[in-house]
């Protein structure tokens, strides 16, 4: 959002619920929480998952979310195999769990089960490929 102010656009518009959801009940804390909001939408778009491409090790699964559950949209098959694959270039196959960015609680029933059923279509169809390719 500051980077956008600094190329000089005027109006900004930021579409996410959870954002307007969290805001503190006191007046006097809102300032506090929108800057921090603003730095954790530069955190979801950094490059964190690069660090493992670097020779970072972690003994652990690690499971960076291959949809978006706070928007209704339903990501098909292939976008979601996309990311897993983005996923795998860095992460072991060993390690990376496949699943929702969150918890599905913000969605209705009809939004999650076609993006879940989609999620596991990407990942077995992956499974399939890894394993013809060994």
């Amino acid at each position: 959002v500051e980077d956008l102010e600094k190329a000089g656009i005027n109006v900004i518009q930021i579409d996410e619920a959870a954002l307007r959801e969290g805001l503190p009940l006191r007046k006097s804390e809102e300032a506090f929480y929108l800057e921090w909001a603003v730095h954790s939408f530069r955190i979801t778009n950094c490059a964190l998952l690069s660090v493992f491409r670097e020779g970072v090790k972690y003994g652990a699964g690690i499971g960076p979310g291959v949809y978006d559950i706070h928007s209704p949209r339903i990501p098909s098959t292939e976008e979601i195999a996309d990311r897993i694959n983005k996923m795998l270039a860095v992460l072991e196959t060993n390690i990376l769990w496949v699943n929702p960015d969150c918890g599905l609680k913000t969605r209705k029933y009809a939004e999650v089960k076609p993006a879940l059923k989609n999620m596991v279509a990407a990942a077995k169809l992956l499974r399939t490929q890894l394993a013809s390719a060994k």
